[in-house]
C-alpha cells in the first residue's frame, strides 16, 4: 500500500480537458466518486478514444475559426501571396474538385491548418490579435499543434517523441487560440 495526498484525487464530474492540465504535473490521479475512490487514471489511458477525440476536436475548432476570420479579413483573395504558389495551386485544385461535386465551400477550406498558420503569422495585425509574440515562435506553436493533429488522426501513439506535458502545453496552447480567436469582431 501506498498513501496519496488529496491533490492527486479528482471528482468523476471533472471535465477532460481540465484533466489534461491536471495531468501537465502528474503521473496519476484517483478518480473520487461520492465519498470513495472508483479508478485510477494514468498517462495510459490518456491514449484512448475520449481525449484523443477531445484534442482533435480542439485543433479541428481552431482551424475552423482561424478559416473564419481569414476569410473575413482577406475575402478578396489577398491572402493568395501568403502561401507558397506550389500550397496555392494544390488549394485551388482541390478547391475545383469540391465544387464539381456541388459542395459549398470556398478556396479558404481548402488550405492545410500549416497554410492557414503562415497567413496569420505574416499578417502583423492578425499576428497582433492572436498575442503572437514573433513569427518564429508562432511558426514552431503552429508545427506542434500541426504534428500533434497529424500523429491523432492517423491513430499514432502520444507521448512517444513529445512527452505528456508537451503534448499538454500543446493543447493550451491550441485552447488560448481558439479563446482567443472568440473574441474576433467580424466586419461584415
Amino acid at each position: 500500500m501506498r498513501n496519496f495526498s488529496p491533490r492527486e484525487m479528482v471528482s468523476n464530474s471533472t471535465p477532460l480537458i481540465q484533466l489534461l492540465h491536471i495531468f501537465k504535473n502528474k503521473t496519476r490521479v484517483f478518480v473520487l466518486e461520492n465519498n470513495s475512490i472508483k479508478m485510477l487514471i494514468t498517462h495510459a489511458d490518456l491514449q484512448k478514444p475520449p481525449i484523443r477525440m477531445l484534442i482533435f476536436g480542439y485543433i479541428t475548432l481552431l482551424e475552423m475559426r482561424m478559416s473564419d476570420i481569414i476569410l473575413d479579413r482577406f475575402g478578396d483573395g489577398s491572402w493568395y501571396p501568403m502561401i507558397s504558389e506550389d500550397r496555392l495551386e494544390k488549394a485551388t485544385e482541390l478547391y475545383k474538385r469540391r465544387i464539381d461535386k456541388n459542395e459549398d465551400i470556398n478556396i479558404i477550406e481548402c488550405l492545410q491548418i500549416s497554410d492557414k498558420f503562415d497567413i496569420i503569422h505574416k499578417d502583423k495585425e492578425l499576428r497582433n490579435f492572436f498575442q503572437i509574440p514573433s513569427k518564429s515562435k508562432g511558426k514552431k506553436d503552429a508545427n506542434a499543434i500541426r504534428k500533434l493533429r497529424d500523429k491523432i488522426s492517423h491513430a499514432n501513439e502520444l507521448g512517444l517523441d513529445m512527452s505528456w506535458m508537451e503534448i499538454i502545453e500543446v493543447v493550451e496552447s491550441c485552447g488560448r487560440l481558439l479563446e482567443i480567436s472568440e473574441s474576433y469582431h467580424y466586419e461584415k
